[in-house]
Protein backbone atom coordinates (compact mmCIF):
# COMPACT_ATOMS: atom_id res chain seq x y z
CA UNK A 1 0.00 0.00 0.00
CA UNK A 2 2.86 2.56 0.60
CA UNK A 3 4.73 1.67 -2.53
CA UNK A 4 1.56 2.37 -4.40
CA UNK A 5 0.91 5.59 -2.46
CA UNK A 6 4.18 6.77 -2.77
CA UNK A 7 3.64 6.18 -6.67
CA UNK A 8 0.22 7.77 -6.70
CA UNK A 9 2.29 11.10 -5.11
CA UNK A 10 5.42 11.02 -7.43
CA UNK A 11 3.19 10.83 -10.88
CA UNK A 12 2.86 14.19 -11.15
CA UNK A 13 6.24 15.55 -10.26
CA UNK A 14 7.13 13.22 -12.73
CA UNK A 15 5.11 14.55 -15.45
CA UNK A 16 6.27 17.98 -13.87
CA UNK A 17 9.81 16.72 -14.83
CA UNK A 18 9.36 15.37 -18.11
CA UNK A 19 7.69 18.55 -19.58
CA UNK A 20 10.66 20.49 -17.81
CA UNK A 21 13.69 18.37 -18.97
CA UNK A 22 11.34 18.03 -22.49
CA UNK A 23 11.14 21.78 -23.11
CA UNK A 24 14.96 22.35 -22.07
CA UNK A 25 15.95 19.44 -24.59
CA UNK A 26 14.52 21.07 -27.38
CA UNK A 27 16.05 24.55 -27.03
CA UNK A 28 19.47 23.22 -26.52
CA UNK A 29 18.63 21.14 -29.77
CA UNK A 30 19.03 18.08 -27.71
CA UNK A 31 17.24 15.10 -29.77
CA UNK A 32 18.60 11.93 -28.55
CA UNK A 33 17.28 13.33 -24.57
CA UNK A 34 13.72 14.36 -26.76
CA UNK A 35 13.69 10.83 -28.47
CA UNK A 36 14.37 8.93 -24.72
CA UNK A 37 12.00 11.05 -22.83
CA UNK A 38 9.14 10.55 -25.80
CA UNK A 39 9.89 7.04 -25.65
CA UNK A 40 9.23 6.96 -21.53
CA UNK A 41 5.90 8.42 -21.50
CA UNK A 42 6.56 12.41 -22.23
CA UNK A 43 3.79 13.98 -23.39
CA UNK A 44 5.06 15.76 -26.35
CA UNK A 45 1.71 18.48 -26.52
CA UNK A 46 3.23 19.22 -23.00
CA UNK A 47 3.20 23.27 -22.62
CA UNK A 48 5.13 25.84 -19.82
CA UNK A 49 2.79 28.23 -18.51
CA UNK A 50 2.67 30.04 -21.60
CA UNK A 51 1.30 27.15 -23.10
CA UNK A 52 4.55 26.83 -25.08
CA UNK A 53 4.93 22.91 -26.42
CA UNK A 54 8.41 21.77 -27.16
CA UNK A 55 7.84 22.43 -31.03
CA UNK A 56 7.32 25.79 -30.28
CA UNK A 57 10.76 26.34 -28.05
CA UNK A 58 12.92 24.25 -30.86
CA UNK A 59 11.26 26.65 -33.88
CA UNK A 60 11.88 30.10 -31.56
CA UNK A 61 15.44 29.00 -30.66
CA UNK A 62 15.86 27.54 -34.62
CA UNK A 63 16.97 23.63 -33.79
CA UNK A 64 15.92 22.33 -36.80
CA UNK A 65 16.61 18.96 -36.12
CA UNK A 66 14.44 18.97 -33.39
CA UNK A 67 11.67 20.56 -35.00
CA UNK A 68 11.86 17.50 -37.77
CA UNK A 69 12.29 15.16 -34.92
CA UNK A 70 9.33 16.65 -33.25
CA UNK A 71 6.90 16.69 -36.56
CA UNK A 72 7.61 13.43 -37.40
CA UNK A 73 6.63 12.18 -33.94
CA UNK A 74 3.60 13.52 -34.31
CA UNK A 75 3.80 17.10 -33.04
CA UNK A 76 1.14 19.36 -33.86
CA UNK A 77 2.01 22.65 -35.80
CA UNK A 78 -0.70 24.30 -35.60
CA UNK A 79 -0.89 24.33 -31.90
CA UNK A 80 -1.25 27.97 -30.34
CA UNK A 81 0.45 29.21 -26.70
CA UNK A 82 -1.67 31.85 -24.44
CA UNK A 83 -1.22 34.69 -27.01
CA UNK A 84 -2.37 32.88 -29.71
CA UNK A 85 1.16 32.56 -31.77
CA UNK A 86 1.92 28.86 -33.74
CA UNK A 87 5.01 27.37 -33.70
CA UNK A 88 6.19 29.16 -37.20
CA UNK A 89 4.87 32.54 -36.00
CA UNK A 90 7.22 32.12 -33.01
CA UNK A 91 9.57 31.33 -34.61
CA UNK A 92 9.16 34.43 -37.46
CA UNK A 93 7.97 37.01 -34.50
CA UNK A 94 10.29 35.86 -31.42
CA UNK A 95 13.65 34.10 -32.67
CA UNK A 96 15.70 33.82 -30.18
CA UNK A 97 19.48 32.14 -29.63
CA UNK A 98 21.54 31.60 -32.75
CA UNK A 99 19.92 28.36 -34.06
CA UNK A 100 18.93 28.82 -38.00
CA UNK A 101 15.46 29.86 -37.63
CA UNK A 102 14.64 30.52 -41.51
CA UNK A 103 15.54 26.16 -41.82
CA UNK A 104 13.10 25.91 -39.15
CA UNK A 105 10.75 27.97 -41.22
CA UNK A 106 11.05 26.14 -44.05
CA UNK A 107 10.32 22.76 -41.77
CA UNK A 108 7.11 24.05 -40.46
CA UNK A 109 3.71 24.64 -42.29
CA UNK A 110 3.31 28.03 -43.99
CA UNK A 111 -0.15 30.03 -42.93
CA UNK A 112 -2.38 30.41 -45.95
CA UNK A 113 -1.91 33.68 -47.24
CA UNK A 114 -3.75 36.74 -45.49
CA UNK A 115 -5.78 39.10 -47.82
CA UNK A 116 -5.41 42.92 -47.12
CA UNK A 117 -7.46 45.66 -48.14
CA UNK A 118 -5.51 49.49 -46.71
CA UNK A 119 -6.94 52.44 -46.52
CA UNK A 120 -4.94 55.05 -45.77
CA UNK A 121 -5.59 58.91 -44.94
CA UNK A 122 -3.70 61.96 -43.06
CA UNK A 123 -3.91 64.35 -40.83
CA UNK A 124 -2.96 68.16 -40.50
CA UNK A 125 -3.42 68.68 -36.74
CA UNK A 126 0.32 67.99 -35.47
CA UNK A 127 1.64 70.81 -38.48
CA UNK A 128 1.67 73.56 -35.96
CA UNK A 129 4.19 75.97 -37.13
CA UNK A 130 6.98 76.20 -38.97
CA UNK A 131 10.11 79.19 -38.90
CA UNK A 132 10.25 79.37 -42.68
CA UNK A 133 6.27 80.41 -44.06
CA UNK A 134 2.84 80.71 -42.68
CA UNK A 135 1.04 77.16 -41.23
CA UNK A 136 -1.19 77.03 -44.39
CA UNK A 137 1.62 76.61 -46.69
CA UNK A 138 3.27 73.79 -44.50
CA UNK A 139 0.14 72.01 -44.69
CA UNK A 140 -0.10 72.59 -48.72
CA UNK A 141 3.30 71.58 -49.04
CA UNK A 142 2.58 68.33 -47.51
CA UNK A 143 -0.64 67.65 -49.35
CA UNK A 144 1.33 67.94 -52.76
CA UNK A 145 3.75 65.24 -51.21
CA UNK A 146 0.35 62.70 -50.97
CA UNK A 147 1.77 60.85 -47.99
CA UNK A 148 -1.31 58.59 -48.18
CA UNK A 149 -0.52 57.54 -51.68
CA UNK A 150 3.12 57.64 -50.87
CA UNK A 151 2.59 54.93 -47.73
CA UNK A 152 0.42 52.36 -49.79
CA UNK A 153 3.25 52.96 -52.64
CA UNK A 154 5.49 51.77 -49.98
CA UNK A 155 3.80 49.32 -48.59
CA UNK A 156 3.08 47.48 -51.67
CA UNK A 157 6.76 47.79 -52.71
CA UNK A 158 7.86 45.90 -49.14
CA UNK A 159 5.09 43.05 -49.63
CA UNK A 160 6.38 42.26 -52.70
CA UNK A 161 10.08 42.40 -51.46
CA UNK A 162 10.45 41.19 -48.17
CA UNK A 163 6.62 40.26 -47.13
CA UNK A 164 8.23 36.29 -47.42
CA UNK A 165 4.50 35.70 -49.33
CA UNK A 166 2.71 36.19 -45.82
CA UNK A 167 -0.04 39.20 -47.21
CA UNK A 168 -1.64 40.37 -50.47
CA UNK A 169 -2.98 43.63 -50.88
CA UNK A 170 -6.13 42.55 -52.62
CA UNK A 171 -7.31 46.95 -52.47
CA UNK A 172 -5.83 50.20 -51.81
CA UNK A 173 -7.51 53.11 -51.08
CA UNK A 174 -5.93 56.70 -50.38
CA UNK A 175 -8.69 59.06 -48.22
CA UNK A 176 -6.30 62.36 -48.20
CA UNK A 177 -7.24 64.37 -45.48
CA UNK A 178 -11.05 62.70 -45.15
CA UNK A 179 -11.70 60.74 -41.57
CA UNK A 180 -10.95 57.21 -41.73
CA UNK A 181 -13.06 54.35 -40.85
CA UNK A 182 -13.64 50.77 -41.91
CA UNK A 183 -15.62 49.68 -45.25
CA UNK A 184 -16.62 46.24 -46.60
CA UNK A 185 -13.75 44.53 -48.75
CA UNK A 186 -14.59 41.63 -50.94
CA UNK A 187 -11.84 39.03 -49.98
CA UNK A 188 -10.07 40.28 -47.35
CA UNK A 189 -9.18 38.83 -44.52
CA UNK A 190 -8.10 42.09 -43.01
CA UNK A 191 -8.26 46.16 -42.96
CA UNK A 192 -5.74 48.46 -42.33
CA UNK A 193 -6.73 51.87 -41.36
CA UNK A 194 -3.31 54.05 -41.56
CA UNK A 195 -3.52 57.85 -40.32
CA UNK A 196 -0.30 59.32 -40.91
CA UNK A 197 0.09 62.07 -38.70
CA UNK A 198 3.10 64.16 -40.10
CA UNK A 199 3.89 67.26 -37.55
CA UNK A 200 6.26 70.62 -37.63
CA UNK A 201 6.82 73.06 -35.12
CA UNK A 202 9.39 76.20 -35.43
CA UNK A 203 12.33 75.19 -32.68
CA UNK A 204 14.26 78.20 -31.34
CA UNK A 205 13.80 80.59 -34.35
CA UNK A 206 16.66 78.51 -36.52
CA UNK A 207 14.88 75.53 -38.31
CA UNK A 208 11.94 73.48 -37.76
CA UNK A 209 11.49 69.97 -35.70
CA UNK A 210 9.65 66.93 -37.77
CA UNK A 211 7.98 64.24 -36.19
CA UNK A 212 6.35 61.54 -37.68
CA UNK A 213 3.82 59.08 -36.59
CA UNK A 214 1.14 56.25 -38.14
CA UNK A 215 -1.67 55.67 -36.06
CA UNK A 216 -2.51 52.40 -37.89
CA UNK A 217 -5.70 49.85 -36.67
CA UNK A 218 -6.03 46.51 -37.91
CA UNK A 219 -9.19 45.37 -37.79
CA UNK A 220 -10.75 41.53 -38.81
CA UNK A 221 -12.99 41.87 -42.03
CA UNK A 222 -15.34 39.28 -41.18
CA UNK A 223 -16.43 40.28 -37.88
CA UNK A 224 -15.35 44.16 -37.92
CA UNK A 225 -13.10 43.45 -34.51
CA UNK A 226 -10.52 45.09 -33.77
CA UNK A 227 -7.35 43.39 -33.72
CA UNK A 228 -4.73 46.08 -32.69
CA UNK A 229 -4.56 50.15 -32.57
CA UNK A 230 -0.68 51.65 -32.28
CA UNK A 231 1.13 54.31 -32.64
CA UNK A 232 4.56 53.54 -34.96
CA UNK A 233 6.39 56.47 -35.54
CA UNK A 234 9.96 57.28 -36.11
CA UNK A 235 11.71 54.73 -38.19
CA UNK A 236 15.69 55.11 -37.68
CA UNK A 237 17.25 56.00 -34.09
CA UNK A 238 17.46 59.47 -33.57
CA UNK A 239 15.16 61.00 -35.93
CA UNK A 240 11.29 60.80 -34.18
CA UNK A 241 11.97 64.60 -33.95
CA UNK A 242 14.94 66.20 -36.38
CA UNK A 243 15.07 69.88 -37.13
CA UNK A 244 15.45 70.75 -40.79
CA UNK A 245 16.90 74.01 -42.03
CA UNK A 246 14.55 74.73 -44.62
CA UNK A 247 10.89 74.33 -46.01
CA UNK A 248 12.83 71.92 -49.00
CA UNK A 249 14.22 69.70 -46.83
CA UNK A 250 10.58 68.25 -45.67
CA UNK A 251 10.09 66.01 -48.75
CA UNK A 252 13.18 63.53 -48.14
CA UNK A 253 12.77 63.50 -44.25
CA UNK A 254 9.12 62.57 -44.64
CA UNK A 255 9.25 60.16 -47.49
CA UNK A 256 12.18 58.63 -45.81
CA UNK A 257 10.41 58.06 -42.58
CA UNK A 258 7.30 56.44 -44.57
CA UNK A 259 9.42 54.30 -46.67
CA UNK A 260 10.94 53.02 -43.18
CA UNK A 261 7.49 52.55 -41.41
CA UNK A 262 6.25 50.43 -43.88
CA UNK A 263 7.51 47.52 -43.00
CA UNK A 264 6.03 47.81 -39.41
CA UNK A 265 3.03 48.35 -40.31
CA UNK A 266 3.32 45.48 -42.48
CA UNK A 267 4.63 42.69 -39.75
CA UNK A 268 2.20 44.61 -37.51
CA UNK A 269 -0.61 43.27 -39.24
CA UNK A 270 0.28 40.48 -40.01
CA UNK A 271 1.01 39.32 -36.69
CA UNK A 272 -1.87 40.35 -35.60
CA UNK A 273 -3.77 38.05 -38.17
CA UNK A 274 -1.64 35.46 -37.06
CA UNK A 275 -2.97 35.44 -33.28
CA UNK A 276 -6.27 35.76 -34.10
CA UNK A 277 -6.36 32.53 -36.95
CA UNK A 278 -8.74 30.30 -36.00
Amino acid sequence: MRILLCLVLAAPLFASDATADLLAAAVKGDVPRIQYLLQHGADIESADKNGRTALMMAAQHGRVPVVKALLAAGAKADARDRSGLNAYAIALFEPAGRGDHDAALAELPKPPRFRLSAIAGWSPTRLVSSCFQQREQIVQRIGLLKPDESLLRELQGFIKSSGKGLAELVSVDAKNIQPLHSEPSEGADGILLMEIEPGSACSGGTGDTLTFEIDLQVIRARDGQLLLHKSLGGGFKGMRGLVVANANQYQPVYETWMKAQAGPVYWAAVEALMRSAP
